[in-house]
C-alpha cells in the first residue's frame, strides 16, 4: 500500500462495505434511502479518513522507507571501498576468527571468502616469524588499539610474499574490543627494487662482483676480524695486460665477456672466505683473510696469473692476455706507522706494486715495500 490513490480506494471501499454491512445488519436505513447515498457517505467517510491515515500511517511509513533508503545507500557506499580497494581487507570478531573478507583479500592471498571465513588468520602465516614476533604485535594492539608494519605471509599455494600490515582493534559502544580489521597490501615489487637497488649500489651489474663500495666495506671487516684474531691479511691489485686492444680488434661485447669469464677465474682461485672484487675498468682487487705472513699470498698470487694467462675462447676467437699483480700484507701485531694504516693506503700500497710488475715486463707481480 505504498500508492496514495490505491490506499484511497482501498480505504473507501472497505468504509463502503462496512457501512452497508452495519445497514443490513441493524436495518438503519430509512425506506427511502437508497445505496447510491449509502455509497456517497462512505466516499465522505474515506475523504475524511484517507487525509487522517496519512499523517498518521502514510507519510510516517513514506518517511521511514526514505530514511531506510538512506540508511541503505550509506551502507553501499561505505561498502564500495571495502569492495574495491586494491588492499587486501580482513575483518575478525572477537574471538579472531574472520567473519569477512573483500575482494583484495582474495586476489593477494588466493583464498576465496569460503574457504578462511570463520577460521584463525594465521592460516596466512609464513613461519618466518617466531612467537616473540607475534606476542609483541599484540601486546601494541592492546596497549594503543593498532600496529602497522611489515610482514611475512604465504599464499594459498604457498608462495610467501612480503607484505606491509595495519592491523586495528574496534571496539563496541560498551567500550570492548569486538573487532580487528586488517588492511594490508603486497609489496613484492617493492621489495625488489629496492633489492635491486641494494645490488646496484654494492656489486659491479657487469660480473656480479662486489663493486668500490663494498670492496671497501668487507676490507674494513677483514682489518677488524684480523685485530681481534691477532692475525694478517692481504691485498691484491690486478690489472689484464692489452686489454684495450681486444675491445678494439672485437669489440666491446667481447671485451665484455672477457671480463666475466676473468671474473670467475678470479673467483675459482680463492677460497669463499675472501673477497674478489672489480675496482673498474679491467682492474680487479682480491682479500686474502687469515694471512698471517706475506709469503702466504704469494702462491694465491701465482695461482691467479696463471689461469688469466690461459687462452680466452669467446665469439668463436681464442684471446690471449696477461695479467699484472701487485701485493700488500697487513699484520696486526706490527704497529702501523702513522698515516700508513688507513684503507686507501693499503690499496695504493697494492696499486703501485702493480704498476712496478707492468714496468718489469707485465705477466708478473710484485710486493709492495716500505
Amino acid at each position: 500500500m505504498d500508492n496514495p490513490l490505491r490506499l484511497l480506494i482501498f480505504t473507501a471501499a472497505a468504509v463502503f462495505a462496512s457501512e452497508t454491512a452495519v445497514i443490513l445488519v441493524l436495518n438503519y436505513l430509512p425506506p427511502q434511502s437508497t445505496p447510491v447515498e449509502a455509497l456517497i457517505d462512505a466516499l465522505v467517510l474515506g475523504a475524511f479518513l484517507f487525509p487522517v491515515l496519512y499523517l498518521y500511517y502514510l507519510r510516517p511509513m513514506q518517511q521511514s522507507r526514505r530514511q531506510l533508503a538512506q540508511a541503505t545507500a550509506k551502507l553501499e557506499l561505505a561498502e564500495i571501498p571495502f569492495r574495491e580497494s586494491n588492499e587486501g581487507m580482513l575483518i575478525s570478531d572477537h574471538a579472531n576468527h574472520i567473519i569477512q573478507v573483500n575482494p583484495a583479500f582474495t586476489r593477494i592471498t588466493g583464498y576465496a571468502p569460503e574457504e578462511v571465513i570463520g577460521k584463525n588468520p594465521r592460516i596466512l602465516s609464513s613461519g618466518r616469524h617466531g612467537p616473540d614476533f607475534y606476542k609483541a604485535l599484540w601486546e601494541e594492539i592492546a596497549r594503543s588499539g593498532s600496529w602497522s608494519g611489515e610482514i611475512w605471509n604465504r599464499r594459498k599455494n604457498g608462495e610467501i610474499y612480503p607484505e606491509w600490515l595495519s592491523l586495528r582493534a574496534i571496539k563496541n559502544e560498551a567500550g570492548d574490543y569486538q573487532y580487528h580489521m586488517a588492511i594490508f597490501s603486497d609489496i613484492t615489487q617493492r621489495k625488489n627494487s629496492e633489492e635491486q637497488i641494494r645490488y646496484l649500489a654494492n656489486y659491479d651489474p657487469l660480473t656480479s662482483l662486489p663493486n668500490r663500495m663494498l670492496f671497501y666495506d668487507r676490507l674494513r671487516q677483514t682489518r677488524e676480524l684480523a685485530l681481534r684474531d691477532k692475525n694478517g691479511f692481504a691485498v691484491i691489485f690486478i690489472d689484464l695486460d692489452e686489454f684495450k686492444p681486444v675491445n678494439d680488434m672485437y669489440g666491446h661485447a667481447c671485451g665484455d665477456q672477457l671480463l666475466q669469464e676473468a671474473a670467475r677465474r678470479l673467483l675459482a682461485c680463492v677460497r669463499n672466505v675472501d673477497t674478489v672484487a672489480r675496482f673498474g675498468g679491467d682492474e680487479f682487487l682480491v682479500i686474502l683473510q687469515d694471512v698471517p705472513r706475506l709469503d702466504n699470498a704469494i702462491p694465491v698470487t701465482q695461482k691467479i696469473l696463471d689461469a688469466l694467462a690461459q687462452p680466452f675462447h669467446l665469439a668463436q676467437h681464442e684471446i690471449k692476455i696477461a695479467a699484472s699483480a701487485g701485493i700488500t700484507h697487513w699484520d696486526a701485531t706490527r704497529i702501523p706507522a702513522p698515516g700508513k694504516d688507513d684503507l686507501e693506503s693499503l690499496v695504493g700500497q697494492a696499486d703501485q706494486a702493480m704498476y712496478q710488475a707492468k714496468q718489469a715486463g707485465r705477466g708478473t707481480y710484485r710486493v709492495w715495500q716500505e
